[in-house]
Parts: structure tokens; C-alpha cells; sequence
């Protein structure tokens, strides 16, 4: 080869390298796809933790609508208790001994029925 035939081959070495094809990836990770990916996963993410909060706090709601519901019926409860109690019976003397540890009668009722409410089994 003469010198031009040399120069020649140079440059065109340098405008067109020789890739080795195992050397390349196949499919070179494309950035766009990936943050796509990502702000759909942090989309899925925030939406399922979201509604997970609403379910909690729904359910947090529903309790203490039950336990409102359960003290109310307790004091109904109690109150009937003591319009049919006899304050000379057995039961009325001792209740009677039992509700001074307490501010009021319904109090000491609804203290003394509601273990009989919730038997424990």
C-alpha cells in the first residue's frame, strides 16, 4: 500500500469503526421507558396507599359508631335496671352499698352491667 492508500484507510477507520457484535448490547436501555416505569409504579404506589388510609380511617369511623352505639344501649340498659330494682330487695341493699364508690346510680350500674354485657367466654 502506498502512503494515499494508507491515509485513506485511516480515515476511513475513523469515520467508520469496526464493532465487534458481541460487544453491543442488543438493546441499549432507553431512559424515557425507564422513567415512565417508575412514575407509573410511584402512580400505583400512592393511589393503593391511598385508598388503604381511606379504608382505615372508614373503618376507624365504623368502631367508634358501634362503641357509641354499644355505650348508648349499656345506658338504657342500666337505667331500666334500676326503674325495676328494689331499693329494700337483697340486691337494691347491696346495690345501694355498691353505688357510694360512684358519682351517680346510673354510673354504678352501668359499672355493675356491663361485665354482664360482655360475658367473657
Amino acid at each position: 500500500m502506498n502512503s494515499i492508500d494508507k491515509l485513506l484507510a485511516a480515515l476511513d477507520a475513523v469515520d467508520n469503526p469496526k464493532v465487534n457484535p458481541d460487544r453491543v448490547p442488543k438493546s441499549l436501555p432507553n431512559p424515557g421507558k425507564s422513567n415512565d416505569i417508575e412514575e407509573l409504579l410511584n402512580r400505583v404506589k400512592r393511589d393503593f396507599e391511598q385508598k388503604e388510609l381511606v379504608e382505615l380511617q372508614t373503618e376507624k369511623v365504623k368502631l367508634h359508631q358501634e362503641q357509641q352505639q354499644k355505650k348508648a344501649n349499656l345506658e338504657k340498659t342500666a337505667r331500666q335496671w334500676l326503674n325495676n330494682l328494689d331499693p329494700l330487695s337483697g340486691e337494691g341493699l347491696w346495690f345501694t352499698d355498691f353505688a357510694r364508690n360512684f358519682s351517680s346510680p346510673l354510673e354504678a350500674a352501668i359499672a355493675y352491667l356491663e361485665p354482664h354485657d360482655h360475658p367473657q367466654t
